[in-house]
């Protein structure tokens, strides 16, 4: 059942060799490693190292499943038993199930293997390819002077962080970006996506084919953080490096109106942040925040301000941490209880007189782009505005019973707070 090769002339290495590797009539060791060990004078653990010295041992009954040659080589007595079995009820020996691959097969199976992932990995970058070069063959250009204040605030924002846009209209990945686009990095996904489905935005052709999943040849899935993007060009062909000032300009002369939904947006964006940190600090379960959740407190935003919904939701996330030591309550329904409690908190709090928070805004580093955008740059308030504003006078303004917010002239862009 062993075939062995010897590496030496020395009759007694050749003799402890064939001693190592001798089996009985029953295929079971002829000697025990003391026997060996006694025998040949030599310590009992460096017997199998000298061996392998000495021979080269291949089990006869196992040949490579592909070629059906090439015995299986073996280093050790282990080695054989792992491969060998004793089948009782035959008293036989008998190969284990698993197969085994000479060197010239497995090399071949490798090579054969690295063509077809190479024939794949072409297939999929050509697949990429024409994906995005017809997505660009169908970017049509778009009215810059006529742009939308929403999309224009989006925009505005995101080419405020990029530094190539005026060369050639390209945009870099979300993860090039210098600071954070929103407080909460899923707005900016959000926000690429809303600028990409109205066409202000799309792939750009040199994005990194290591984006994209292709499944059965065809673009599965792409990784938004990391493919780059260009922008529209102007229908009038405006150059790329004075988009800008058209942007600023939609913006300068936006109505109240058109900053309701942007002003909502961001202010969420703070409070999920804000939420989520706090959710991190008091060491509760992930994935807390909900559509419910954002309900109420976009519902909360309409009688309060950013700073002081961001007081409920510390004041309700520590009643939340309190009523775990409560054993009347399940943790699941404690979590539930979060929604509905922010007004509650907040009804409560006001009646025994609310305290305004004041903002304790970052360093200009660390701010968000669109949040120093809209309270500092568009609304020009800076810091007392986001402090005061409630969604209540946000409406007030749009109805014309109050003052339209303040607007800053020159340039928007916030690099600057008030």
């Amino acid at each position: 059942m062993l075939s062995l090769t010897f590496l030496t002339v020395d009759r007694t290495e050749i003799q402890l060799a064939q001693s190592y590797w001798a089996l009985n009539s029953s295929g079971e060791w002829a000697f025990s490693m003391n026997e060996l060990a006694t025998k040949f004078s030599c310590k009992r653990t460096s017997i199998p190292t000298l061996v392998r010295r000495y021979c080269v041992a291949h089990a006869q009954s196992i040949v490579c499943v592909t070629c059906n040659k090439n015995p299986k080589k073996v280093h050790s007595r282990t080695e054989y038993d792992a491969t060998i079995y004793k089948v009782a009820s035959t008293n036989r020996w008998s190969r284990r199930s698993q197969p085994h691959q000479c060197q010239e097969c497995t090399a071949e199976a490798t090579r054969i293997l690295r063509l077809e992932n190479q024939e794949k990995i072409l297939s999929e970058k050509l697949i990429v390819t024409r994906f995005l070069d017809n997505l660009k063959k169908i970017f049509e250009s778009k009215n810059y002077t006529n742009i939308p204040v929403k999309d224009a605030f989006l925009l505005y924002g995101i080419l405020s962080n990029s530094d190539e846009y005026f060369e050639d209209g390209t945009l870099a990945s979300i993860k090039s970006n210098h600071t954070i686009l929103f407080a909460h990095p899923n707005d900016t996904i959000e926000a690429y996506k809303y600028l990409c489905l109205n066409s202000w935005i799309t792939l750009n052709p040199s994005s990194k084919f290591s984006s994209f999943s292709v499944v059965d040849s065809e673009i599965d899935s792409l990784d938004i953080h990391s493919v780059d993007w260009i922008l529209a060009k102007d229908c009038s062909n405006i150059p790329f490096n004075q988009f800008t000032g058209l942007l600023e300009k939609t913006l300068f002369n936006a109505a109240p109106a058109d900053l309701i939904d942007i002003w909502y947006w961001v202010c969420i964006s703070e409070l999920r942040k804000y939420f989520e940190d706090i959710q991190v600090q008091f060491n509760l379960e992930e994935n807390l925040w909900k559509p419910l959740i954002e309900q109420k407190l976009k519902e909360l935003l309409k009688v309060c301000s950013v700073g002081q919904a961001k007081d409920v939701i510390r004041i309700t996330l520590t009643n939340i941490v309190e009523s775990f030591q409560d054993n009347h309550y399940a943790k699941a329904h404690v979590y539930n209880m979060i929604p509905s409690n922010f007004l509650r908190t907040f009804e409560r709090s006001r009646a025994d007189g609310f305290k305004l928070r004041t903002w304790d805004r970052p360093s200009i580093e660390h701010e968000a782009i669109f949040t120093g955008l809209l309270f500092d740059k568009l609304m020009g308030g800076g810091t007392n505005f986001y402090n005061e504003l409630t969604g209540e006078k946000l409406e007030q303004m749009i109805a014309g019973t109050n003052n339209s917010p303040r607007k800053r002239q020159g340039d928007i862009r916030p690099d600057n707070k008030e």
